[in-house]
């Protein structure tokens, strides 16, 4: 189950000593040294281009202002009025370094990022929670490796309104079972915080609306009141924090209490109560809002008579579900009347001021099957390895696209899509499966065949000479404020050991299917004198600019099984083998008299009168078609060529969408070699 799986991670991550591994050093100057000599034929370039993938020194002393783009796990991109780029993210590091309660990035180029010293949450764990999670906190910030430590919150998302910054965010607990006991209990919940700047810290709601400045102390009273202040001119108040609870096994979780007594400061707090939930269904973590990604705005829809925003949740499982809160406060909406506890009317469209499974309880209290109120499911389910999902809507297409994690976040995780003209469904990847999965083993989406369904956009790939990586995910996908959409993710290498993992940003686009396709380098800035306006942007191209040998991958699906060969570990156990095996590149040749050839592909390619919009109509080495790739070409950075080369370089991107092709669905990309 997801939780099992990230739980493993983070008791590893959160109570190990600091390990003894390669870490790359910051440069007084913000960019990052390693012993390989920066291209100073090419002035523009970053230096931090060169270094990223290099080795350096030990982690040993370093502190997370210095991370740059390493020790970053599920990544969200925001950025602020101002232009700031901000990445809030897991906890997680090498090391174990860090301080709890989500780490804060924040850049002006999306290229360099410095890290803020504290978390967003800052020590502001409310009580709340705490009972619900069973785990024991503290107030002044914690490093990760002290092992009596329990709390640590997943995937933020954070959006700014009113003037204020409001987080939704998973949190999650080491829960011990109870001595005895034979059913094992998982609980986790996402929570709303609200902060008055981007790097917080972010309180609680249900804090805010509490504090009573005449009686209560905290170092931060001031900003705790002026947010109370806007708040209370919006007529809004908080009597609880949670969007959505989560606890598995035992059906209401009451037969499933842990020997933690939870705390904060060493105090006791309430007992949880399990009483009034009945989600067994939907993980809770991994929270996120809708956007519109042809101009960066928060979609809206009316439920009853409020308008909402959608929101996603969901992990392995049930699956990705879809809810609704207020766009004003960001309270839970509900979406069926029903009779609360106290035997209150509440209709569909009204602002809850319970969680979501509580209101389901209420309106389904014999049932612990029933979705309704805590969502509608839209991906995976039958416990396959979904999580870490962004649905997003582009009303230039028409589309909705649901992009999802999938697999174990160690050995296989990659980024599938799919897409839908209505948000509830049915989505379907670009070969035409189903992304809401069944459990009749005779489907074409039986759930344990879900690594061979949704569009490889994001994989293990192993380009010829280069730095590798595998398992990127955790991906957070925006608009900025020049119109360009950016996929952030976090990734593993295949060059260190699996507890790195690096920030990568690339830049997305729609081809003239309709589908989203990658610049598959990562983003770079500055492409002065060589684009239009010297953005990462899709310009003009001649054919004789393009032609070349390039290194090529063409994305590879499926459902088998094995050991995987892992940078420094010893395996045994079996992980799907198309995701936890680098795609290894292939040599195409492409010639300005619009063939395409070598020993690997053949076949021909079209450039359209823009200079940018590709056709490829791809062969095998001996004629036999694979199918019609459609996409963009554009210039590129390519991060992760191995010495002091040059890293400038023209790349394709595309996608064959065509069902009835011998590859349907993957996609076919490469980068053009270096003289």
């Amino acid at each position: 189950m997801k939780i099992t799986i990230k739980s493993i991670l983070c008791g590893v991550l959160l109570s190990s000593v600091i390990f003894s591994c390669k870490f790359e050093n910051t440069n007084t100057n913000g960019t990052t040294g390693n012993s390989e000599t920066t291209n100073t034929s090419d002035e523009n370039l970053n230096s931090y281009v060169y270094s990223k993938y290099s080795n350096g020194t030990t982690l040993a002393g370093y502190t997370q202002t210095k991370w740059n783009a390493v020790n970053c796990h599920d990544p969200k991109l925001f950025q602020d009025t101002d232009g700031t780029y901000y990445v809030y993210a897991t906890d997680a590091s090498c090391g174990n370094i860090g301080n709890v309660g989500l780490h804060v990035r924040y850049s002006t180029d999306l290229i360099n990022w410095k890290g803020s010293s504290s978390s967003a949450i800052a020590g502001y764990w409310d009580k709340s929670f705490i009972a619900w999670e069973d785990y024991t906190a503290s107030s002044s910030e914690v490093k990760q490796n002290n092992s009596s430590y329990t709390a640590y919150t997943w995937a933020p998302t954070v959006i700014k309104q009113n003037g204020l910054y409001y987080m939704y965010h998973g949190v999650n607990a080491t829960n011990a079972v109870k001595s005895g006991s034979t059913t094992s209990r998982w609980t986790s919940s996402i929570t709303l915080a609200i902060a008055s700047s981007a790097k917080g810290p972010f309180y609680p709601a249900e804090f805010i609306s509490s504090y009573n400045a005449d009686s209560d102390t905290d170092k931060n009273e001031s900003d705790i009141v002026s947010i109370q202040d806007i708040l209370e001119n919006l007529n809004i108040s908080y009597a609880q924090s949670f969007l959505v609870r989560y606890a598995a096994g035992g059906g209401s979780g009451t037969a499933t209490t842990t020997s933690v007594t939870p705390t904060i400061d060493g105090a006791a707090v309430a007992s949880p109560d399990y009483s009034k939930t009945n989600n067994n269904r939907f993980g809770c973590i991994d929270p996120e809002f809708v956007y519109d990604m042809s101009d960066g705005n928060l979609m809206t829809y009316t439920i009853g008579s409020n308008t909402c925003y959608a929101m996603i949740y969901g992990s392995w499982m049930n699956g990705i579900s879809v809810v609704y809160v207020d766009s004003d406060s960001l309270k839970p909406v509900a979406t069926e009347d029903f009779t609360d506890g106290n035997n209150n009317s509440i209709s569909t469209g009204d602002e809850l001021e319970m969680s979501l499974d509580e209101a389901n309880y209420y309106a389904y209290p014999t049932s612990t099957s029933a979705y309704h109120l805590i969502g509608t499911r839209i991906a995976g389910g039958y416990s396959a390895g979904y999580e870490g999902a962004q649905l997003i809507y582009n009303s230039n297409t028409g589309y909705y696209y649901i992009f999802v994690s999938m697999g174990d976040l160690s050995y296989e995780y990659r980024v599938g899509v799919g897409r839908c003209k209505t948000i509830d469904g049915a989505y379907l990847d670009p070969s035409g499966k189903s992304m809401l999965l069944s459990n009749t083993s005779t489907d074409e989406n039986y759930k344990n065949n879900y690594h061979a369904i949704g569009g490889k956009i994001l994989g293990a790939v192993e380009l010829n000479g280069e730095y590798s990586w595998r398992c990127p995910g955790g991906e957070s996908i925006f608009r900025n404020s020049d119109g360009q959409i950016i996929i952030a993710c976090h990734s593993r290498t295949n060059f260190q050991m699996g507890y790195y993992f690096y920030l990568q940003c690339r830049q997305m686009f729609f081809n003239e299917e309709l589908w989203p396709v990658l610049n598959q380098n990562e983003y770079y800035n500055d492409y002065t004198d060589i684009t239009t306006d010297g953005t990462e942007e899709l310009s003009a191209l001649s054919k004789s600019d393009i032609a070349g040998t390039y290194d090529t991958i063409l994305t590879v699906r499926g459902a088998e099984t094995s050991v995987p060969a892992i940078f420094g570990e010893t395996l045994t156990a079996e992980y799907n083998t198309c995701d936890s095996t680098p795609t290894a590149s292939k040599t195409m040749v492409i010639s300005e008299n619009g063939t395409v050839s070598g020993d690997n592909y053949s076949g021909t390619w079209t450039l359209a009168s823009d200079g940018y919009t590709i056709t490829i109509n791809l062969k095998d080495s001996s004629g036999a078609a694979l199918g019609t790739f459609k996409g963009y070409v554009l210039n590129a950075v390519d991060w992760a060529r191995k010495g002091s080369v040059d890293r400038r370089t023209i790349t394709f991107t595309t996608l064959c969408s065509n069902t009835a092709a011998t590859e349907a669905g993957e996609y076919f990309w490469g980068n053009k070699q270096a003289d």
